[in-house]
């Protein structure tokens, strides 16, 4: 095997054999059965095959792990992106997760996702993730959130532009700064990026069903903002009900930024993002569901959900 045989009996290893935990997120989750998996490898090892190992253990994990999946698996080393040549060591914590998680498992390539509904921001990300999307056939209506009353309907105007430059079709306008306030009084204050993330979610699936899309996308990319570490990343999934695609979580921001300039979108991005208007000095890095589930016990969540969609409406 290219990357060394993990599967060779133990009694052939040279070495003293090393434990991981493998953490397993969404579609690869569903797969295994399984949240965390304890695998045994040679000395030597590495992320990739670590991966080999699992896939051989668990038989449902052969297609996504294996490389025959169309949307590429990422690996992360102790919370930490890694790239699959990584070493490891006994004791280290590995994770496995697709850019598609939350909701239900999509179908294999060429089944068709159908529609879909871009999350768009006013910054480079979105727009680069929707048109990778685009790009694999797919057609996109999109849903932005602004934070009016606070500010006013510049990050609407911007999301309209970039709407028309990528060929987006119908653009709802969701006005969250009344909503999220509600976080800010009530919860505590460093999980906020957190609960925005879910309130967001939340919104945009009502808006997804009433469209008729079966996906939603967004422009996360993971440690490049608080919210979007691995374990903040988990809990927003948790209350995801579609299956979220995330075409840009392991690329580097440069990367992106030349992604917008190829495709016409980095003038219009261009300028200050208006999300953190009311976000803590510091934010939670590590939340966990059960913190999560515990701070929107203290508001009424459906009621947040449909103050939001009372305000929504569609931008001509």
């Amino acid at each position: 095997m290219k990357y060394g045989n993990p599967f060779i009996a133990a009694s052939n290893w040279r070495g003293k054999p090393m434990r991981i935990e493998v953490r397993l997120f969404s579609l690869l989750r569903d797969r295994a059965g399984a949240s965390r998996v304890e695998l045994e490898l040679p000395p030597g090892s590495d992320l990739r095959a670590a991966a080999e190992r699992l896939a051989d253990e668990r038989p449902g994990l052969r297609a996504l792990l294996g490389g025959e999946s169309r949307l590429p698996v990422l690996f992360a080393l102790n919370r930490e992106y890694a790239a699959p040549d990584a070493p490891l060591k006994d004791g280290d914590e590995v994770a496995f997760f697709p850019p598609v998680s939350g909701g239900a498992a999509p179908g294999p390539s060429g089944s068709g996702l159908g529609r879909g509904l871009l999350l768009l921001s006013g910054g480079f990300d979105s727009p680069v993730a929707g048109h990778l999307v685009q790009r694999g056939g797919h057609s996109l209506d999109a849903v932005h959130f602004t934070m009016e009353p606070f500010t006013d309907d510049a990050s609407a105007r911007k999301a309209r532009a970039l709407a028309a430059h990528l060929g987006l079709g119908d653009l709802t306008i969701v006005p969250l700064g009344t909503d999220l306030a509600e976080f800010t009084k009530r919860c505590e204050h460093r999980y906020y990026f957190v609960l925005l993330k879910r309130l967001m979610l939340r919104v945009a699936h009502r808006i997804a069903a009433k469209g008729g899309a079966g996906f939603l996308v967004t422009g996360e990319n993971l440690g490049q903002v608080s919210s979007q570490t691995l374990a903040n990343l988990a809990a927003i999934d948790a209350a995801a009900t579609l299956p979220v695609l995330r075409p840009l979580l392991g690329l580097d921001k440069e990367d992106i930024i030349r992604v917008a300039q190829r495709i016409g979108t980095f003038e219009t991005s261009k300028g200050p993002e208006l999300c953190d208007l009311l976000g803590p000095r510091h934010p939670a890095t590590a939340a966990t569901l059960e913190q999560i589930q515990a701070e929107e016990a203290k508001v009424d969540m459906s009621a947040l959900v449909r103050s939001a969609l009372s305000r929504a409406y569609l931008a001509t």
